[in-house]
């Protein structure tokens, strides 16, 4: 009778396990520094001292009442900050705080819809305030063309200091996070340009009207220098915005702001 052989089973390659996608706020937690701080969440977080503090000086909490000519304080508000009142107010809405109020909800309602995690490391807070300074940088190697061809802000120096914050919130926050996304939908999806080229005609486009928006302020007259300047100040922090998103931007301009008030004014 022939013998039987116990017949062992197949021996199977162990085959490897696809990759299991990991939970997107989870992952988003472990994110390096790059993309942690070009998240509107960490924006906010990082751009909320500026905003209380210049809500502050609109408030007269903080600062002189009056300009040194003695003009009322809303005089001295940054013309940003005035343009949003004044849309708002054609829209029935008339305190001073709704200025502040926008820029929290859009960055809020970003983070929301990006459904990103909430933590934000304290030294990606440090780290982008640093990175701000060293983005203002180059525009402070250009400062003396501001020293010597555009107007200078008036007043005390909490005043100042309040003013170079305001400016930079609010005038990235209408030229940047407002103008760039309102020209770039137009240009990309009701002239049909291609994504390229809608983004780099917006960053033009409003840096064109950052430039010439400064000419709303009392006292500004219409120069090349200064227009020129200013332009490619705009185009300066369009780039920024792209690559590196509103929080670092907005911090960037206040502090080169800061830098040439309080160092090339004198």
């Amino acid at each position: 009778m022939p013998r039987r052989t116990s017949r062992q089973p197949p021996v199977r390659a162990a085959v490897p396990k696809p990759d299991v996608p990991p939970n997107v706020p989870a992952a988003r937690n472990r994110l390096g520094y790059l993309a942690a701080s070009e998240r509107p969440w960490a924006s906010l977080v990082f751009l909320l001292p500026f905003v209380l503090a210049y809500e502050a000086y609109a408030l007269g909490w903080i600062g002189q009442p009056t300009t040194p000519g003695g003009t009322p304080r809303h005089a001295g508000n940054i013309v940003a900050f005035l343009l949003i009142e004044q849309t708002l107010a054609l829209l029935g809405r008339t305190a001073r705080h709704f200025p502040a109020f926008v820029l929290v909800a859009m960055l809020l309602g970003a983070h929301l819809w990006r459904n990103d995690g909430w933590r934000v490391r304290p030294s990606t807070v440090l780290c982008m305030a640093g990175e701000a300074v060293g983005w203002a940088v180059p525009l402070v190697v250009l400062g003396w063309v501001s020293s010597r061809y555009v107007q200078l802000a008036a007043g005390d120096h909490v005043s100042l200091i309040a003013k170079c914050l305001g400016a930079g919130i609010y005038e990235e926050l209408v030229f940047r996070l407002l103008g760039v996304t309102v020209l770039t939908v137009i240009l990309k999806d009701v002239a049909g340009l291609p994504n390229p080229v809608a983004v780099a005609c917006s960053l033009l486009g409003s840096a064109v009207l950052f430039s010439s928006y400064h000419y709303l302020s009392p006292g500004e007259q219409f120069r090349p220098t200064t227009f020129l300047f200013r332009a490619a100040a705009g185009g300066y922090f369009g780039l920024l915005y792209a690559l590196r998103g509103f929080g670092v931007t907005a911090g960037s301009h206040a502090a080169y702001d800061l830098i040439v008030v309080t160092c090339l004014a004198t």
